[in-house]
């Protein structure tokens, strides 16, 4: 698992928000699966009856890797779907 993809992966879990991002990184979805299993194995997930958030440890991982990896450049963010 790299820094980018766990950086996307608790994006996307903390927004509650779709993979497609991780698609267009290049990852299949075995490694998407794979990534997820590793961030369950890790703690950095709490799962509730109707929702998976980011526990303590993930939010700060999440708000370390954000300073790297956060785009603030439109043109960067802004992606259209295949």
């Amino acid at each position: 698992m790299n820094d980018k993809h766990l950086y996307l992966a608790l994006l996307k879990i903390k927004n509650n928000t779709n993979i497609n991002e991780l698609v267009h990184e290049g990852l299949e979805l075995f490694e998407i699966t794979n990534l997820l299993k590793q961030i369950i194995e890790l703690n950095y997930l709490i799962e509730t009856e109707s929702e998976l958030i980011l526990s303590e440890t993930g939010y700060k991982s999440f708000t370390i890797l954000e300073t790297q990896y956060k785009k603030t450049n439109k043109s960067e963010w802004i992606r259209p779907d295949d």
